[in-house]
C-alpha cells in the first residue's frame, strides 16, 4: 500500500544518507519496474529480461522492495451490463474504464478524478483526510444488485446502488474492521484497535456461493460467505502467501516467508465463467486464469512492468 512503501523510502533515505556519498534520489512516487503476457497481449508491456529498446535488462522480479516502484492503493475489476469495469485507486485519485477484450481502456466520463470529489467518498472514508488512501476496495453483483466495499482506515464501509447508479446507503456501516469477529480472529490479529490494515480484498460468487478472499500480513485468507453473513474459513485461509505455489513463483518470488506484500489482488468469475486473478505487486502486473481449487490453468500476464501497460501510465505517474 502507498502508505507502507513511504514509510519504506523514508526509512531507505536514512541508510542513503549515512553512506560516504549520497545516492542521487529519485522522484517520490515516480513508476518501477514488470512483464506481458504469455497468452493473451496485454497492451504491449515489456518482458524481463528486455528494455523497450529490446536490450537486455536484469530479471529482478524477485529483488528488494524498490520503493519508487509504482505503486496502486486498489484496483476492483467486475462485470456490468455486458462489460468489464476496471477500477483503481491511487494517490487520492479515482480511475473508472471499460477494458476492452484486447485489454485497452476507456476512460469513463469525469475520470479520472479525486477520490474527494466523490460524495460517497468524501462524507465517508474520506472525511477528514487531505489525500485519500482506501486499503482495499471491491466493487462486486449479488445477483442483481451492485455493492462497493472498502477498507480504509481501519473502518469497514458497505454502500448499495439503485437501478439508475443512485448510492443506497446501509445502516450498519460504517463500523471498525474488527467489529467482524472472522475477520478480527484472522486478517486483524494482532493488530491495534481501530487500526487493522488489509491489503488486498475481493468478494466474489462461485458455484452460487459468496466468497471473501483477502490478503494481510503476509497471508492469505479467505471465506465462505453465508446468506446469513456467516463467514467460514476456506481455502488456503490463514497459509503464508509464499506457500501458494503460483504466488512463490510469481509476486512473491524471492521474498523471506511471510514478507510478501500485495498491492493489490483482483479475482472475478469473467464472461466464460472462468475464474480470473489480476495482482499487482512490487511495480508489476500478473494475471491467472484458476481453477475453482486454485490450479493455474494458464498464466495471462506475468511480471509485466506496470508503467509498460498502456492504461496504467495515468495511475503511475505523479
Amino acid at each position: 500500500m502507498t502508505r507502507r512503501l513511504l514509510l519504506v523510502a523514508f526509512a531507505l533515505s536514512l541508510v542513503i544518507g549515512c553512506g560516504d556519498e549520497a545516492a542521487p534520489q529519485k522522484e517520490a512516487n515516480s513508476a518501477g519496474p514488470k512483464r506481458p503476457s504469455r497468452s493473451a497481449p496485454i497492451d504491449g508491456g515489456v518482458h524481463d529480461g528486455q528494455s523497450p529498446s529490446g536490450t537486455s535488462l536484469p530479471v529482478d522480479a524477485g529483488a528488494p522492495i524498490d520503493p519508487f516502484a509504482c505503486t496502486l492503493d486498489t484496483r476492483t475489476v467486475y462485470l456490468q451490463d455486458g462489460k468489464k469495469i476496471e477500477s483503481i485507486t491511487a494517490r487520492g485519485s479515482y480511475w473508472s474504464r471499460t477494458l476492452d477484450p484486447d485489454g485497452t481502456a476507456t476512460e469513463g466520463v469525469g475520470f479520472p478524478r479525486s477520490l474527494l470529489d466523490e460524495p460517497k467518498m468524501a462524507s465517508g472514508p474520506c472525511a477528514g483526510q487531505d489525500v485519500c488512501l482506501l486499503d482495499a476496495r471491491t466493487v462486486y453483483f449479488d445477483g442483481t444488485k451492485k455493492v462497493e466495499s472498502i477498507f480504509a482506515y481501519g473502518r469497514y464501509f458497505n454502500w448499495g446502488f439503485d437501478a439508475n447508479g443512485a448510492v443506497v446507503p446501509n445502516a450498519a456501516y460504517p463500523q471498525l474492521i474488527e467489529e467482524t469477529a472472522a475477520l478480527a480472529n484472522g486478517p486483524c490479529a494482532g493488530q491495534a484497535s481501530g487500526a487493522c490494515l488489509i491489503d488486498t480484498r475481493s468478494l466474489y460468487f462461485e458455484g452460487g456461493v459468496k466468497i471473501e478472499s483477502m490478503t494481510a500480513q503476509g497471508r492469505f485468507w479467505e471465506h465462505r460467505i453465508g446468506v446469513d453473513g456467516t463467514r467460514s474459513p476456506t481455502g488456503a485461509h490463514g497459509r503464508v502467501l509464499e506457500e501458494i505455489p503460483r504466488l512463490a513463483n510469481g509476486p512473491c518470488k524471492g521474498r523471506a516467508g511471510g514478507a510478501c506484500t500485495l498491492d493489490t489482488r483482483a479475482v472475478y468469475i469473467d464472461f466464460d465463467g472462468t475464474k480470473t486473478e489480476e495482482i499487482t505487486a512490487y511495480g508489476r502486473y500478473w494475471a491467472y486464469r484458476l481453477a475453482p481449487d486454485g490450479t493455474v490453468l494458464d498464466v495471462v500476464a506475468d511480471a509485466i512492468r506496470l508503467e509498460t501497460i498502456p492504461r496504467f501510465v495515468g495511475p503511475c505517474a505523479g
